[in-house]
């Protein structure tokens, strides 16, 4: 999910069609099989072909051809690194600018608006959520900080930093509780120091659409879309993960976690990312000349806000 708001607008029009997209795969890549049903999915910067075990990606922009390109250096060096599985790329296109990569065993955690794993058995879901803490202490101990930086990895460019979230949703939120939710959250952000050895790469989109399990068992299977890839602080990766599942898996993922790694985390710079990141799909959203759900993202936070241990700095011990 990339969060550049004018690469979106620029690339969103471009009208295509399943077929044209085919052809050219048929012509650079003849023996994959084409017979299978086949789906296409529109996403803000690519256009995205699946099929029964690869998946097709056509860049809508230079500048997401140039992304793309990037991703596929950082996958190629983190194959074989992660327990669950991560595209693999299988072929460059020549003429054309598009690739084509493995497709990720699993099933998506998102499925057409629902999120069927919150139906899971208790068991099950805290399988998955261990396996989400494996994951992340694996990716970041796979590339050093100066390795993933060689690759093209910087800083993260979401959450919003604190300036930009201000002048976008300061007196646009939807209460009085919101708004001084808001105005707590910012502060917090504004005074956090993130020291050298808390600097790790991160995936930095980590929700549900891009995390695939087995429904029957709750394992993790793989993880896709590493094009927000980054650096950032190594709290970062579990910002969706409290919305999710809730508090007891998460504790179960941050614990696995600490355990492979050896470092502790804090709960609550986990619940200040995860705070910011609500509040910056917000401020997407309004700006976003589609909105997308925007009542459903203000009702985050109301929800947030009207939590009461979220105003005490107590709930969440350590720095």
């Amino acid at each position: 999910m990339s969060i550049d708001h004018s690469r979106r607008q620029r690339g969103a029009a471009t009208p295509v069609t399943l077929e044209r997209l085919l052809e050219t795969v048929r012509v650079e890549c003849p023996d994959l099989d084409l017979r299978a049903p086949l789906d296409l999915i529109e996403g803000f910067e690519k256009w995205i072909v699946v099929g029964d075990s690869w998946v097709a990606r056509f860049p809508k922009s230079k500048e997401a051809a140039a992304a793309m390109a990037r991703e596929r250096g950082l996958l190629s060096r983190l194959a074989g690194r992660t327990t669950a599985a991560i595209p693999r790329p299988l072929h460059v296109g020549g003429r054309v600018a598009f690739d084509i990569c493995t497709k990720v065993p699993g099933r998506s955690l998102w499925d057409e608006g629902r999120e069927p794993w919150r139906m899971w058995p208790a068991a099950r879901q805290a399988r998955c959520a261990e396996e989400f803490g494996a994951f992340v202490a694996e990716l970041q101990a796979a590339l050093t900080v100066e390795d993933a930086r060689a690759l093209g990895c910087g800083p993260p460019a979401f959450p919003y930093p604190p300036s930009e979230l201000g002048s976008r949703l300061s007196g646009r939120l939807a209460d009085a509780d919101s708004e001084r939710f808001l105005a707590r959250t910012i502060a917090e952000y504004e005074v956090q120091s993130v020291a050298p050895d808390e600097l790790a790469l991160l995936h930095n989109d980590l929700i549900p659409h891009n995390c695939l399990a087995d429904p029957h068992t709750g394992a993790l299977t793989g993880i896709v879309d590493f094009g927000d890839a980054c650096i950032g602080d190594r709290h970062q990766d579990f910002q969706y993960l409290e919305g999710l599942v809730g508090p007891k898996s998460l504790e179960a993922a941050i614990r696995r976690y600490e355990a492979i790694t050896g470092r502790s985390l804090s709960r609550r710079r986990v619940a200040l990312y995860h705070a910011l990141a609500m509040l910056s799909h917000v401020a997407f959203a309004f700006e976003d000349p589609v909105p997308r759900q925007l009542e459903m993202k203000l009702g985050w936070i109301r929800l947030l806000a009207s939590d009461p241990n979220r105003r005490d700095a107590a709930r969440f011990p350590g720095p």
